[in-house]
């Protein structure tokens, strides 16, 4: 018996069985290789690829003029990737923004308890909007709260008082205490009521009827000006000197105008 001569199958019906043949793109969505995803992309060829290979990108995989296996990717789906990429926001770059360290906002995020996707290629972690505006309220909240108050610790400094003092006085409420607080937990005062705390230790032991002033090495040590910039201040107007006295004194009335404006400018 006469056998039948064994049958090749063809080249391409082998492809097609691998899923390597596939409809070719139209006009309208070809099919984009490696280089010209990076291209469109402005990637390297190398990140292009990966991005093919770890399924960032849909491909469909068809042989090229060898006949050898390629992934492409449907033009549809690198610009949608690319509106992606437009859209998204990476931590390191809301962090420059804000003005912070990347650490500082990461722990911002963290202890805000947003949810943060990281990259698998670059391992950066990138916010939803809802999650970058969140970030972005709550360093305003704090640059509000440290323009109008400051912790206690420093008030303490500042008043050249023992911590303890300063919780003391802010216990009886010669100290205003800010209801708001930043990641540290601390205790806030507000700048206005340490600054009259000060100005009313000054006054403090004075007759009636003489003027109230503020010798000027205190207003410079209370301020953190040192004393040539406090004399620059009264030349200038904005501070005025109390006149007649040997040792330099300004008087409290302007002292308590200028740090008024400039807790408005904090503030602000």
């Amino acid at each position: 018996m006469l056998l039948a001569p064994p049958t090749s199958t063809p080249p391409d019906a082998t492809l097609a069985a691998a899923g390597w043949l596939v409809e070719p793109g139209s006009d309208d969505d070809p099919l984009c290789d490696a280089a010209r995803v990076a291209a469109g992309l402005d990637v390297s060829v190398t990140t292009a690829r990966r991005w093919m290979t770890d399924g960032t990108l849909p491909t469909v995989t068809v042989p090229d003029a060898q006949s050898v296996p390629r992934r492409c990717c449907r033009l549809s789906g690198l610009w949608t990737h690319r509106d992606r990429l437009a859209g998204r926001i990476l931590l390191p770059d809301l962090a420059e923004q804000l003005g912070l360290r990347y650490h500082e906002a990461y722990n911002l995020l963290r202890r805000l308890g947003l949810a943060a996707d990281q990259d698998r290629v670059n391992g950066q972690y990138q916010l939803s909007p809802e999650a970058a505006e969140a970030l972005r309220a709550e360093q305003r909240r704090i640059r509000a709260l440290r323009g109008r108050s400051i912790k206690l610790t420093a008030a303490a400094r500042q008043l050249g008082v023992a911590l303890s003092t300063a919780a003391l006085v802010s216990r009886i409420g010669q100290l205003e205490v800010d209801p708001e607080t930043d990641g540290s937990d601390a205790r806030f005062v507000t700048r206005t009521s340490v600054q009259a705390c000060w100005l009313a230790r000054q006054r403090r032991g004075r007759p009636a009827l003489q003027q109230e002033a503020v010798a000027l090495d205190e207003v410079a040590r209370f301020t953190g000006h040192s004393q040539s910039d406090v004399m620059d201040l009264v030349r200038a107007g904005v501070l005025e000197q109390l006149p007649g006295r040997r040792a330099c004194q300004i008087t409290a009335a302007s002292v308590q105008v200028w740090l008024a404006e400039r807790g408005r400018e904090l503030a602000g």
